[in-house]
């Protein structure tokens, strides 16, 4: 099995090898992870299937030359091919004049609730049955709503990095996840896909809650609504901020951006960037928090980081090779194929920097009070398109869906056809108000945030 060769002296031994070959530095990251998985498809569960992938991917500088190569046979014979495979990249690629050396050994805390053995041992009926929970929930909840797409799985993962610092660490995590796509019919209307989801680290996912969420919000839009092209106060989901934050403000607050010039914050550590009650933390090891862990990708201990405090910017996220570019530590911001599709494993990425837990502070508000105090305005639930923003800029011009209309305080339906045309860095410093109530969509913990004013353009 692969995942019993995944040990200290293999890595060691790696380690070795690659500086008997020329190597100035080495890098091993090995993984192995394993997952139970339940497609739903037309309001039915799929039989479970079962996925398993480990392997290495091993980094090497020779004079400030970088070469990366993978593997995922454990055999010596082809380690060793693809330790010189590496050296062979690294001695025909360009040298780099900024690379100073790869991590040094550093002591880790523990991190509490990242493993629950419960989902590492979970059997596929375990799976099923909780997909079934939550397929019956939506139907019983209300009769109109068709779940058309979704899943949930559960998934183990164990990981070890090793260098030519003296790093040599290992940690292991646990992963549970569901999302659904639903729609709503009545009447010859039929409703956009509604989407929702939950993940945790541990077992303790309300598949129920999950069930009558998604199908309340579903029905809200069976009832039209139209509205003219302006500027209006506008409600934003997380779900929604969350596909916007990943085509743009994530870019925003990462050293690379910064240090290419392409960060709007740049030389802007301590000055307003956003409302004075936005505060956003990056929070590595955050109890039970779904990329939560000891240390990164690249063995750097995980911190908590301000990004922004009472609308003033703090800093930006750093991996071991940006921040020593500066003189200064790295974060514990550097990941390896963050979001990537199973067939993908992240042992073929290099590191890249990425927020951790990004936690956005909630407000005193309630959803419902926000929404009661806007006249004529919209909630945005959900976003397509928004991957064409522009970081640097912060240009969003998305289509708005499922997206509602807000009149006298209550909820409406459904506006279709409306597209978003806002700059999201100006819109943070016109936040009007923020809910109380947070969830959490991957690695984004928000509540739902009021904006001052939206454009949003009319189709219908």
């Amino acid at each position: 099995m692969i995942y019993e060769n995944l040990n200290e002296d293999t890595l060691e031994w790696i380690i070795n090898e690659a500086l008997k070959l020329g190597a100035s530095e080495v890098e091993c990251y090995a993984s192995y992870s394993q997952s139970y998985n339940i497609d739903i498809m037309a309001g039915e569960a799929r039989q479970p299937s079962y996925y398993d992938e480990g392997g290495l991917g091993i980094r090497v500088i020779v004079n400030k030359k970088l070469g990366f190569s993978a593997t995922n046979v454990f055999d010596k014979e082809k380690i060793l091919e693809t330790i010189k495979k590496a050296i062979s990249i690294a001695k025909t690629s360009k040298e780099n004049p900024n690379w100073v050396k790869l991590p040094d050994k550093s002591k880790y805390e523990e991190v509490k609730g990242i493993l629950d053995k419960s989902i590492k041992n979970i059997q596929p009926e375990a799976i099923l049955n909780k997909a079934a929970l939550l397929i019956n929930t939506i139907i019983s909840t209300d009769h109109r709503v068709l779940p058309v797409w979704g899943g949930v799985s559960a998934d183990y993962t164990f990981e070890m990095i090793a260098n030519s610092n003296n790093i040599l660490a290992q940690k292991e995590g646990t992963y549970l996840g569901a999302s659904i796509g639903t729609i709503a019919r009545d009447n010859g209307v039929t409703t956009p896909i509604h989407m929702e989801m939950r993940v945790s680290r541990s077992m303790n996912i309300d598949f129920e809650e999950l069930g009558r969420v998604i199908a309340e919000k579903t029905v809200k839009s069976l009832t039209m609504k139209k509205i003219e092209t302006g500027l209006y106060p506008a409600i934003m989901d997380p779900e929604a901020l969350f596909m916007i934050f990943t085509a743009t403000f994530y870019n925003a607050i990462s050293a690379d951006y910064a240090q290419m010039g392409r960060s709007p914050y740049v030389n802007k550590i301590g000055e307003e960037v956003a409302n004075e009650i936005l505060t956003v933390i990056d929070d590595g090891k955050l109890d039970g928090g779904i990329m939560s862990a000891p240390f990164d990708d690249e063995g750097s201990p995980t911190k908590r980081k301000m990004i922004i405090d009472r609308g003033v910017f703090k800093g930006f996220l750093y991996d071991n090779y940006r921040a020593r570019i500066e003189g200064k530590e790295s974060t514990g911001n550097a990941f390896r194929g963050f979001m990537s599709s199973l067939s993908q494993p992240r042992y073929l990425s290099l590191p890249s920097i990425f927020p951790s837990n990004l936690i956005i502070s909630a407000g005193d508000a309630s959803l419902d009070e926000l929404v009661s105090n806007i006249n004529r305005g919209i909630m945005i639930v959900g976003v397509q398109g928004a991957h064409a923003s522009n970081p640097e800029t912060g240009e969003v011009s998305a289509v708005a869906t499922p997206a509602w209309m807000i009149d006298g305080g209550e909820i409406k339906g459904l506006v279709p056809g409306l597209m978003i045309n806002m700059n999201i860095y100006d819109a943070l410093k016109e936040v009007e108000g923020l809910s109380r109530e947070v969830k959490q969509i991957y690695n984004l913990m928000s509540p739902w945030i009021k904006f001052k004013g939206i454009r949003f353009i009319s189709k219908a």
